[in-house]
Formats: structure tokens, C-alpha cells, sequence
């Protein structure tokens, strides 16, 4: 992945002693070998030999032309961009109890002030201070367009290469043998490196302590360089690699030990075809030196100043086995960016600020990188900064920053990305609208059956465990956010004397959760900064006493602090956004009809936001923004876990990106009911992000940019880490889950999230998988597949709805447990029509069953349908008033709708051509 990418050729190809230049020939073997090492103990992986990225990933393809109707080619807004304040800054402890995490806390090895909190749980760099790996790599961060390790003397650093291991698994292919090099120091660093300083975009490594002599590597999200900062130190840069070429301020220069004097040392390798160069901010004498094993540059005395480094090509002769664009001996790549590098070298970031934009008339935001940047004495300072474009980036258009060469300079598991220049960029989104609703009315046809089914659901009950408040957060939060949509959908039908009756219950349970007097209580960890939960160990002696959590004799004791599986691993910080999401949801539906309780309550559920999505560095409590990555757009589940006291070597993960967009739209939805202005801007923002992402490197659609036919066939991916894409779950490799996983739940923001011509293409594989019986059905993700078929088929999707039994939505139910019936019937009653000639895909079971597998209580539910339809209106259940009311509100959700769809810009809407 750098200027150029693999041949599309024999995927089996090992260069031999025979082929041309072959001196990297037994390497290319042995990274074979290792590729498939690191892949044994990973779930889901195959022994099919690994393949190489088609041609659409060539890097020395053309840039696609953007669309006309793509959101850059919209008028310029440019309103002021502004950092939000904090959600809140009380004290936790005053809700929740207070608890150290012990040998979970923080590490002092990893860490330059471990006491010092918040700290994050689940940044990009966070592999790199959960642990110092004791296992080649495990403990890298792939910081974009680089892979970094961070050793006890500097940085190892690898040009990643995409590899499409089966039709399953694609991933970033590194090597940390031998097709690598070195930043670091000559001197012996005590304790190795410490994380100090960062914030959304960048993180300082430090080695030794400030004030003696040491060194300080900035790690910026997006950079072409890494940048070390040196005080009294020797730097060295090397690679277990020979030497190719070396030269010394452009000229060509014998690298045979003797000293040469110089700014700026370029060397090309013979082993990775790679050609860096090494930039100091001030002249010094470097010794040069190569062998058989190694190549070093190293300064004869110790030096203060900045030093920069750079893959300028990796394609050099052509001879890459992963980089040129065929198999080699290739043609070289062209040395395009080793000027531009140069021009922008002098100047470096040293930390940056994530703000936002918000044009309310134009219904458009921007999320603003705002870099603060140095340069090198006596250089000007007036250059802009050369950062990396990935694609969705460059698919939602960035105002203040120039592609600097048309063609991408690099390629890896994230697609394309390109250079380009700029202090300061808005990554320009069309932000969704607040919708309560689905902005289309109920079909008259299925309204009396609607309304019927909405009196059973407002009777339903959640498990008897999450009335104690026993269960995990997670599953609670589903249950919850279902009974709000009861309410919601009532609202829209104008049936408020349910709206009542359901928020009378719902309030209780939430308020169970956030006072921290659930039996599984909540507590603040204040190693870290976050709100977890305690565990529970859910006992009834079989049925012989009261239910309760087994404490073990120890009133204290939380069994999440120490068990990461525990509670889907809250303790540890996974999926944070995705339990409290939920929890927020529900809460916001209560302040939409009850205002008074929310802010009576404010301190308290604001806790949920300020843990996933508190925007403020000046919440001394929660650290900014757990799970966002603000650079790729989308977030990232994993927290602190280990694997086997490693970090995973595939870095950050995320699952279920609908959850995660659900958190955001709930954040919305909270500002909106609270009239807090910024949060529900900030919301919008955080939700459109999500979105997007989740359409450029999860939804996989024809004219998907990112990944090889194999993968995109899939239509759907499952888990996306750092370097590695999954076509499958951490519960389950089928299918019907994948796609389900990312459904799930389905209120009104899904209305953007699963549009027609996505869906076109992607249920077809959902309802092969799922078929209509099985796990998918016992499982309760039937549901979703149906839900799906309503975006196309609405009439038939309502058929299959009716079918269903009632255990696919019970609280019992892995999957359904969050829908209900009334939630799917709403949503296949407000689809639009589909297009015409459209052929409906079937679910066999359920259409040929002629009911068969329909549950009594289902016959009984289509039975009172009847009835109330035969009965009609005169019953005056509802008003016109209501009625009148509720049309209002749906045809101005309808208008905003349309708005947003009038200036879209999924990728998935347009195709492209690399």
C-alpha cells in the first residue's frame, strides 16, 4: 500500500532464485508463511491460499470522477467551526459508586502519567499502551498510510500491502522481519517509550523523561511522515534490508561508513523496493552503513531538532512482489511523490483539535480537522501541511485541502487514499434530519391491525432479571429502546392514551439503570474515566429463593471488573456505544413526551453521553469521544481487553455499525428533546459521519471503491478492524447474522441507512442465508430479513410479518429481544411502493407453511386485527384532533426526508470508476 499495489496475477507466485533481481526471493517466501501463521489462531479464517487485491486497487489507477450531485459541487458554506462544551461535569460518584480497576488500572510501563485521568479505552493507537507486547506486532497501530510498532529504541515501521486471504477475509499484509525499517536513537532508553500528550488525531510517544535527554515521536492520524523530536540524542534509521541507492542532498553517495553532511538522506532497499527519505531540521554528519543484514544511518554525534521520514515510492525498479502493478520484474513506478514530499517537509503537526460546522439553512455540517503545526528553523512556515485522503474522505468532499497528485498514493485495507495539502479540513456531510417518525403515514390498510397489536405490545414485559435490574446493560438497553418505540408509534397513530401508559412503565426501568440501584448497579471507574457495570451472577437456586446476583461472600464484588466476557465485556470498555446508545435512546423518547423528568433527572442520564460521546476535553471525568475515530468517520467497539495478556494484532474493531449510528441518532434525539441546540448539531454530525462510513466500508455495493469483487459479492461486511475484514460476527459465521448484525435496531434513522438500491442488492444474499426457518428464525434475525424485503416489497413483507411467531420477538429472543411486532408492522406500513417490475424474493417456510408454524398467541393477534378493522373508527379510540396531529408531524418528517435525499451523497447512490 504505497505507490503501488500487487499484480493481479498467480496467487501462488514465489520469486525464485532464478527470477530477475532476486535477492528478496526466500523473504517473499517466508512472508507467505507468516501471513498464513497469523491467520491460524484468528476465528473464522480458512486455509485458502492467500490471493492477490484485483486490479481495482491498483494505485496507479486514475482518480474517479466525483459525481455532480455529490455534495462538493453544492455551494460553499464556510460558518465558523466551534469545539461543543461538555454534556456535563459533575461528579459521577455522586450517582454511582466509585471504583479503582487494580491491576487493570492504567500501566505505569505503558503510560508517562498513569494517574492522571480520564484516560481513552479505544483509540487507534491504544494496542500500543494496553500492553508492550512480548509478540512481534501484536502491539502495532496502523496509523495510516503506516504501520507503526513502538520498541524499546524508536519505531518499527511497515508499508502495509492488502491481501484478499479468501472471499471471507481481506486484510492488511505486514512484515515485521524483514521488509521494515527503523526511526529511533542509538542510546539505550531506560523503561522504553510512555504515551504523553493527545487528543482525536495525534498521540506522542516518548522515550527517556523530558528535561534529560530524550526523544518524542508524534504519531498524526493520516501522516506521510513520522515525525520524531530529538533532545540530546543520536538518530538512527535502519532496515534489516540491504541497500539499493543512497544519496546525501540529492547527490549520489557511496554508503560504505564514512561521514557525510547533509539535510535530507534518501535510500532505497533492495528487499521491500521501497524508497524513503530521512529529512533533519538541521545539517548533520551521518555515517552509512550496509551488509548483508543490515543498513543503518546514524548521526556520529547527538542531536536536537525534529527528523522526518517517508516512503517516497515502493515500486522503485519493480520489483515489489506486493506493491508494483504486475507481476515482477515490472515496470518502475515513477518517483511522483518524492517532490512533493520534499516541498512539504519542513513543516510537521504537533496536535490538532476536532471542531464542527453547522449551515442550518443548508442542512449541511463539517467535521473540521484543525491542525496545529511547527516547522523547521528558518524554513516557511506558511506551507501547508501534506496529510493523507482516504476514500471517505474524498467521497464526502473536503473544503481546505488540495489533492496534491491526481493518482493515490497508497492502497490498503481501507481502499485508495491520496495526498493532499492543508492546515485546516471540513469534511463536508448532509446531516439527517430529526425524525421521530418514518415520514410516511400509515397505510391505511394496516392501520386497525397496527393500532390492535400496539394494545398486546404496551402489555409486554421485559424478562424478570431486567426488571431487578440483574441483566446485562446491553440487552436491557434493547428491551428499553423497544418499549419506547411502542410509544413513539403510538404517537404517530395518535393513540396517546398508550403513549401514557407505556412511558408510566418505561420510566421506572430506566431510572432503575442510571440511579445506579440496579441489581447488576453501575459503577465509575476512576483509573480510567468511564461509566461500567458492575456483573451479575444471576442466581435463584433453582427456583428454591429470591433471585439475586451472587456477590460470593463479598458484597463488593463486581465480577466485570475482572472477567472481560462478562456483560458483553462493559468492564473492559467494548461496545460502550452500542449499551448506552440504547439506554439514551430510551431516555430520549421519555424526555420527548416528558420534559420535566428528563431535566429533574438531567445529571444523572447524562452520564450515558458523557461516557461514548462526551465532546470536551473539559469534562475532567470522561475521556473525549470514546469510541469516535473522527479521521476515518466511524467508531471503533473494542476497549481494553487482551488476548492471552496480548493486544489483538489486528488492532480496533467494530461489529454492528447500526448500533453504533443508533447511539449518535440517539444523541440527537436527546438534544431535540431537551432543546439543548448543540447537542442535537453535534449529534447530527456524529450520526451523518457514521453513516457515511458505514456506506464506503461496510455496505458493499457495486460501486463500492474500497474492496476486491470477492469481498463485495458478500454485500455486507461483518467485523472491520484495523487490519482485517470479516465476513462474519464474534457470535456466529452464518450469514442471515452478518447482515442482520447490521440492521438492527431499525427505528426512522434506517430510513438513510438502508436505502432501495442498496438493498436491492444486498437482501438477496440476507434471505438466502436466513430462508425463513432455523437458527435465523429461532434466533429471532427473520425479523430483520423481512424488514429488509418491506424496503422492496412491502405487501409481501406484511404477509411474512403476520407469520411470524411470537417467539422471534420475545425477551428471550438473542436477536428479536429489541423489536416487536408493532415495530415491524410500522415498518413494512410506512414503506413506499416499490419500483415497478421488481420481483420479490420469498421466505419458503413461512409462505408455504399457510400459517402452520404460527403460534396460537400469532392467530389470536390477527384475529383481534380483524375485528378492530371490521369495527373501524366509530369506536372513537382516537381523535381527529389526534389524528390531525400526528398526519402534521409525519408530513413534515416526510419533507425532511426528501430534503436529505435531494443532496445525497452515499457512494453507494453513484457509481465510480477506478
Amino acid at each position: 500500500s504505497g505507490s503501488c499495489t500487487p499484480w493481479s496475477g498467480d496467487p501462488w507466485f514465489v520469486q525464485t532464485a532464478d527470477s530477475p533481481r532476486t535477492s528478496c526471493g526466500m523473504h517473499v517466501a517466508l512472508l507467505i508463511l507468516a501471513a498464513a501463521w497469523s491467520h491460524a489462531s484468528k476465528p473464522g479464517t480458512t486455509n485458502a491460499p492467500p490471493v492477490v487485491p484485483s486490479e481495482h486497487l491498483r494505485s496507479r489507477s486514475p482518480t474517479p470522477t466525483r459525481p455532480e450531485h455529490a455534495l462538493p459541487s453544492a455551494p460553499e458554506f464556510v460558518p465558523e467551526s466551534w469545539t461543543p462544551k461538555p454534556w456535563g461535569t459533575v461528579d459521577p460518584s455522586g450517582f454511582v459508586r466509585r471504583v479503582p480497576r487494580g491491576k487493570v488500572a492504567p500501566a505505569t510501563e505503558t503510560w508517562l502519567n498513569p494517574l492522571v485521568t480520564p484516560k481513552p479505552t479505544s483509540e487507534w493507537w491504544e494496542n500500543m499502551v494496553l500492553s508492550k507486547s512480548d509478540i512481534e506486532g501484536n502491539g502495532n497501530g496502523f496509523i495510516i498510510p503506516y504501520i507503526v510498532d513502538p520498541k524499546p529504541y524508536g519505531l518499527k515501521i511497515a508499508v502495509p500491502f492488502p491481501i484478499a486471504v479468501s472471499n471471507d477475509i481481506y486484510e492488511n499484509g505486514f512484515d515485521t522481519i524483514v521488509l521494515v525499517c527503523n526511526l529511533g536513537a542509538s542510546e539505550d532508553f531506560e523503561g522504553g517509550y510512555h504515551a504523553g500528550r493527545h487528543d482525536k488525531l495525534t498521540v506522542d510517544l516518548e522515550w527517556g523523561q523530558p528535561g534529560t535527554a530524550h526523544m518524542k515521536c508524534s504519531l498524526v492520524r493520516g501522516s506521510p511522515y513520522i515525525t520524531c523530536h530529538y533532545d540530546g540524542v543520536s538518530p538512527s534509521f535502519n532496515a534489516p534490508q540491504m541497500l539499493e541507492s543512497y544519496t546525501v542532498d540529492h547527490a549520489k553517495t557511496p554508503c560504505d561508513g564514512s561521514e557525510h553532511l547533509g539535510k535530507r538522506f534518501e535510500v532505497s532497499f533492495i528487499q521491500s523496493d521501497e524508497t524513503w527519505v530521512l529529512y533533519t531540521e538541521f545539517e548533520v554528519n551521518m555515517t552509512c552503513r550496509n551488509d548483508a543484514a543490515r543498513m543503518s544511518l546514524d548521526t556520529t554525534e547527538v542531536y536536537t531538532g525534529t527528523v522526518r521520514a517517508a516512503m517516497a515510492n515502493n515500486c522503485t525498479v519493480g520489483r515489489s512482489a506486493f506493491h508494483c502493478n504486475k507481476r515482477p520484474p515490472a515496470d518502475p513506478t515513477a518517483p511522483v511523490f518524492t517532490k512533493i514530499l520534499d516541498r512539504h517537509a519542513h513543516v510537521f503537526p504537533v496536535s490538532a483539535e476536532t471542531r464542527f460546522a453547522v449551515d442550518e439553512e443548508k442542512g449541511t455540517g463539517a467535521v473540521v480537522y484543525h491542525w496545529h503545526k511547527k516547522n523547521f528553523a528558518g524554513s516557511n512556515a506558511s506551507t501547508p501541511l501534506l496529510m493523507v485522503q482516504m476514500a471517505h474522505h474524498w467521497l464526502a468532499g473536503v473544503k481546505g485541502s488540495t489533492l496534491a497528485y491526481p493518482t493515490p498514493f497508497s492502497v490498503s485495507l481501507h481502499g485508495p487514499s491520496w495526498i493532499a495539502y492543508g492546515d485546516e479540513w471540513r469534511v463536508q456531510y448532509k446531516l439527517p434530519k430529526i425524525m421521530w417518525h418514518a415520514p410516511r403515514e400509515v397505510n391505511p390498510q394496516h392501520k386497525a391491525a397496527l393500532e390492535a397489536q400496539l394494545e398486546i405490545d404496551e402489555l409486554w414485559e421485559i424478562p424478570y432479571n431486567y426488571r431487578l435490574g440483574a441483566g446485562d446493560p446491553y440487552n436491557a438497553g434493547k428491551m428499553l429502546s423497544r418499549m419506547a418505540r411502542v410509544a413513539l408509534i403510538a404517537e404517530h397513530v395518535g393513540r396517546q392514551d398508550i403513549v401514557g401508559r407505556v412511558i408510566a412503565k418505561l420510566k421506572p426501568l430506566s431510572e432503575l439503570y442510571f440511579n445506579g440501584k440496579a441489581a447488576n448497579y453501575l459503577l465509575y471507574d476512576h483509573s480510567w474515566g468511564g461509566l461500567i457495570s458492575c456483573g451479575c451472577l444471576y442466581d435463584d437456586c433453582g427456583g428454591q429463593c429470591d433471585p439475586h446476583c451472587n456477590k460470593n461472600g463479598d458484597e463488593e464484588f463486581c465480577p466485570s471488573l475482572t472477567d472481560p466476557g462478562m456483560d458483553f465485556g462493559n468492564g473492559y470498555y467494548n461496545d460502550h456505544h452500542f449499551h448506552y446508545g440504547y439506554h439514551l435512546y430510551a431516555i430520549a423518547v421519555i424526555a420527548h413526551f416528558d420534559v420535566a423528568w428528563a431535566e429533574s433527572h438531567r445529571d444523572s442520564i447524562l452520564l450515558y453521553a458523557r461516557d461514548f460521546a462526551n465532546p470536551s476535553s473539559k469534562d475532567p471525568f470522561f475521556p473525549t469521544w470514546r469510541n469516535k475515530d473522527w479521521y476515518m468517520g466511524f467508531s471503533w467497539a473494542s476497549g481494553i481487553a487482551l488476548a492471552a495478556g496480548q493486544p489483538f494484532r489486528n488492532g480496533r474493531n467494530q461489529e454492528s455499525t447500526s448500533e453504533s449510528i443508533n447511539a449518535y441518532y440517539a444523541l440527537q434525539l436527546l438534544g431535540d428533546a431537551l432543546g439543548d441546540a448543540e447537542m442535537r448539531s453535534v449529534g447530527q454530525i456524529a450520526t451523518a459521519s457514521e453513516i457515511h462510513s458505514a456506506e464506503v466500508y461496510w455496505h458493499l455495493g457495486d460501486d463500492n471503491i474500497v474492496y476486491p469483487p470477492g469481498i463485495k459479492e458478500k454485500r455486507m461486511l461483518g467485523i472491520l478492524w484495523q487490519n482485517l475484514a470479516q465476513y462474519q460476527t464474534w457470535f456466529g459465521g452464518q450469514a442471515f447474522m452478518v447482515h442482520g448484525i447490521q440492521m438492527i435496531p431499525i427505528t426512522p434513522i434506517s430510513e438513510i441507512t438502508h436505502p432501495h438500491n442498496f438493498t436491492t442488492v444486498e437482501y438477496p444474499v440476507f434471505d438466502a442465508s436466513c430462508g425463513g426457518g432455523g437458527q435465523c428464525l429461532t434466533d429471532g434475525w427473520i425479523t430483520f430479513a423481512v424488514m429488509a424485503h418491506a424496503i422492496l416489497d412491502p405487501a409481501a413483507a406484511w404477509e411474512e410479518t403476520l407469520k411470524l411467531p411470537d417467539s422471534v420477538f420475545s425477551g428471550t429472543s438473542p436477536a428479536g429481544n429489541g423489536n416487536s411486532r408493532s415495530n415491524t408492522m410500522y415498518w413494512v406500513a410506512t414503506r413506499g411502493a416499490p419500483p415497478p417490475n421488481h420481483t420479490s424474493s420469498a421466505f419458503s417456510t413461512l409462505r408455504s407453511s399457510g400459517g402452520s408454524s404460527v403460534s396460537g398467541g400469532m392467530r389470536l393477534t390477527s384475529a383481534i386485527a380483524l375485528v378492530v378493522a371490521a369495527a373501524g373508527m366509530a369506536l372513537g379510540v382516537v381523535s381527529r384532533a389526534r389524528r390531525a396531529r400526528a398526519g402534521a408531524r409525519t408530513g413534515q418528517d416526510e419533507e425532511l426526508l426528501r430534503q436529505y435525499e435531494e443532496h445525497d451523497v452515499a457512494p453507494s447512490r453513484a457509481v465510480y470508476v477506478l
